[in-house]
């Protein structure tokens, strides 16, 4: 049985990489700011020990020279930049082998909750199928670390409190202390997190209370750095520049508006119908698919019959996954009025963890209710049938409908690699070139696309206030900027498109009329 389990594990983990990986550079059409964040961070640390602030190898990183990030996705990622040098792969690949991870940690997870190795292997099948968990395993970004550390941290508390492993449960906080430097909600997050597991497995904490306070002790003293970081705004600082809405509004709107978003993170809405892209006062496309929520229809019915099933096998354990899922929309809900308010996928990407637990535990539970073989036989063939339909549209959705739409201004922001490449070929024709600000921060591309100042700084961020009639100038600017050039006569060298044919960017010499 044993080898069984780790032959179809295996074949899972393979299965859940491959999703992550294919076409991983060019899916999702184009390539984030925060994505070329992450991967100039990780050069800068590489060649000079610094952040792109020059601050020598931080705990918090400055970015975009406005605000400030947990390192440990910058950190990680630095090895995949060695390897395979400054790129869109090397960035993706980090997130996908870290989103692979965290699948068998979940098995891990599963193992030790349920004593089962069935719900364990199901529960990696689930995440590793999971369009919410491949979504955020293609692009690299903080969620996917902050998944992956709370995964590995509760697994390791399991393993101590469960298997009386006293190593592994010292481990376990540092491991928490890890994840507080992943992502911005991990900073209230993980601490409620740890209190909750801290009640609920206080009895065998208190046998074990040697290294329950070392555990404890090393957990706070890894939260100093954040502390001293609220005194300069460090650590704050990101918070801060997202809830900006809130600022805006009474303290009784707030909190009406959080309680709202905090309901519809359970809602079939945002779960299972049309998940974050879809949600009702959402405009950004990067989050989600159209046509499908975070989780498939079929786990409806398998969760709620996991929380009826975990509930009568153990009490402990029920608790600790009602608490998880009482956690998760925390991300969302403590700035309920950023871009558009409502539940997002990432802020509250926690939750697909144990959404797959108990997904697996109900199928398990479902499937021991059936006694008879054939019976058996024939649920097993609707359920390969029904999960087999509903990965094959996930797959559709993503792999060929999502590039069509998602590569504009509020998706991917295509094109800025183009832009750069053809920069860099044609730089020593022109005294400028500026690259247009429709791009979120679009500094970062500059530095990202040519981190050796190949451009000698011929290149810049620029739109038409920098036309100089006494230097020869090159402009890219996006189809939406065309109207502004009515005033000049354009010549245009490169055309870029979108993956759906439309035109994304010009790049052209302008002469005024």
């Amino acid at each position: 049985m044993r080898y069984k389990t780790l032959f179809f594990l295996f074949i899972i983990l393979l299965f859940g990489f491959a999703m992550r990986i294919y076409h991983v550079a060019r899916i999702p059409p184009g390539f984030f700011a925060d994505e070329a964040s992450v991967g100039y961070n990780a050069y800068t640390i590489l060649t000079k020990g610094e952040d792109e602030g020059g601050n020598k190898f931080p705990i918090l990183f400055q970015n975009f020279g406005t605000f400030y990030r947990p390192g440990i996705s910058i950190y990680l990622s630095a090895p995949f930049v060695w390897a395979f040098g400054l790129n869109e792969f090397s960035l993706r690949l980090a997130a996908a082998i870290f989103g692979t991870i965290s699948i068998v940690l979940t098995y891990g997870v599963a193992r030790l909750l349920f004593s089962s190795r069935t719900v364990a292997v199901l529960a990696a099948f689930f995440l590793a199928i999971s369009p919410w968990h491949i979504h955020f395993s293609r692009t690299n970004q903080d969620f996917i670390y902050f998944v992956c550390f709370l995964t590995l941290s509760t697994f390791l508390f399991l393993l101590g409190v469960k298997r009386n492993y006293t190593q592994y449960l010292v481990l376990s906080f540092f491991s928490f202390g890890l994840t507080l430097y992943t992502y911005v909600p991990a900073y209230f997050i993980t601490p409620l997190f740890v209190l909750l597991i801290l009640l609920i497995y206080r009895t065998t904490l208190l046998k074990m209370k040697n290294a329950t306070v070392i555990g404890i002790a090393i957990f706070i003293c890894m939260t100093i750095p954040l502390f001293l970081g609220l005194e300069n705004g460090k650590t704050l600082s990101r918070f801060h520049q997202v809830s900006t809405a809130n600022q805006q509004k009474s303290s009784q709107e707030i909190i009406q508006k959080a309680m709202v978003v905090y309901r519809d993170h359970f809602m079939p809405e945002f779960l299972f119908e049309k998940g974050d892209i879809g949600y009702h006062t959402h405009f950004i496309t990067r989050f989600s698919v159209r046509g499908m929520g975070q989780l498939y229809w079929f786990q409806l019915p398998l969760i709620l019959a996991g929380l009826l099933y975990v509930f009568h096998h153990n009490k402990k354990n029920f608790l600790l996954i009602i608490g998880w899922l009482t956690l998760y929309p925390l991300g969302s809900t403590a700035v309920p009025f950023a871009d558009g308010g409502g539940p997002f996928a990432t802020r509250s990407i926690i939750g697909v963890i144990p959404f797959q637990l108990v997904s697996a535990a109900g199928l398990y539970f479902t499937f021991s209710l059936v006694k008879n073989h054939l019976a058996k036989l024939l649920v097993v063939l609707l359920l390969v049938i029904i999960i087999a339909s509903s990965f094959k549209t996930y797959l559709h959705l993503y792999f060929v409908e999502y590039p069509t739409y998602a590569a504009d201004f509020w998706g991917w922001q295509y094109g800025s690699r183009e832009i750069m490449h053809y920069f860099k070929d044609n730089k020593d024709n022109y005294d400028y070139l500026f690259l247009g600000t429709s791009f979120n921060a679009p500094e970062i591309f500059i530095k990202f696309y040519d981190p050796t100042n190949i451009c000698k700084n011929k290149c810049q961020v620029g739109d038409f206030d920098r036309f100089d009639t006494n230097q020869k100038q090159l402009f890219a600017f996006s189809s939406d900027h065309l109207v502004k050039t009515k005033r000049f006569n354009i010549a245009i060298k490169q055309t870029i498109y979108y993956p759906n044919g439309q035109p994304a960017f010009y790049i052209a010499e302008l002469e005024r009329k």
